[in-house]
């Protein structure tokens, strides 16, 4: 972050992605909603680290199944945070992805992948690049080939890949994913081609790629990278 914090407060943040990470879902909740309180005496509403507290626990509140108060405190974060700043701010760009993530949850691909494209539109004309720019890629690609838009969900993988190729090097192991999965997904294509008389395409698809693709569902993958920007 951007400003000096109470170590208390940075202790809290960092202790509740350790549980978070750790998949104690439970205490990890009760401490975020502890810390967003603390942040709100402390510093105010109107705070960079407030809003994104905000935001990670309505990710949290999300990852327990309860989307419609998280969808509600996400747009209040998201409203907030544009107000206070401005859209290519990265925390104004994490309440966006995670909002993308909920509408996925409810099944509104368009609008999930909409949302995912404005953070990748507004990290490119900044000329960022980072673990989190890529991982929204990942699970743009991840919806485009779940309704069906193959050309687009390649386009996608390819650039994914560059740029793990770029930001993590040819060895990382994110990258060997990568490779592996575009591999799959050409492969796919393929064999699509020559059984598509014998059986339906997009149901094909999802039974051939569902264990090969290096990407995570676009609900599962999100509150870790929200969470890792407490990081000082």
């Amino acid at each position: 972050m951007d400003e000096d914090l109470p170590d208390d407060l940075t202790e809290m943040a960092q202790r509740a992605a350790w549980l978070h990470h750790h998949g104690d879902t439970v205490a990890a909740r009760a401490l975020q909603e502890e810390l967003l309180e603390s942040a709100r005496r402390t510093l105010g509403e109107n705070n960079r680290f407030t809003l994104l507290a905000l935001t990670n626990f309505a990710e949290m509140i999300r990852g327990q199944g309860n989307l419609a108060e998280a969808k509600g405190m996400q747009e209040d974060a998201l409203a907030k945070s544009r107000k206070l700043l401005g859209d290519d701010d990265q925390v104004t760009l994490a309440a966006i992805a995670s909002l993308a993530t909920i509408f996925a949850e409810y099944g509104d691909l368009p609008a999930a992948i909409r949302q995912y494209e404005i953070v990748l539109e507004i990290s490119g004309r900044k000329g960022e690049e980072d673990t989190f720019t890529l991982r929204v890629l990942s699970s743009l690609a991840a919806l485009q080939f779940e309704q069906g838009d193959t050309a687009a969900a390649r386009q996608s993988l390819e650039k994914l890949l560059d740029g793990r190729r770029r930001l993590l090097g040819d060895e990382h192991p994110d990258t060997m994913d990568a490779v592996s999965g575009l591999a799959a997904f050409r492969f796919s294509q393929q064999a699509e081609t020559a059984m598509r008389p014998q059986t339906t395409s997009l149901g094909w698809r999802r039974c051939a790629l569902s264990s090969k693709m290096p990407w995570p569902r676009a609900r599962e993958y999100l509150g870790m990278t929200m969470l890792t920007q407490f990081e000082p």
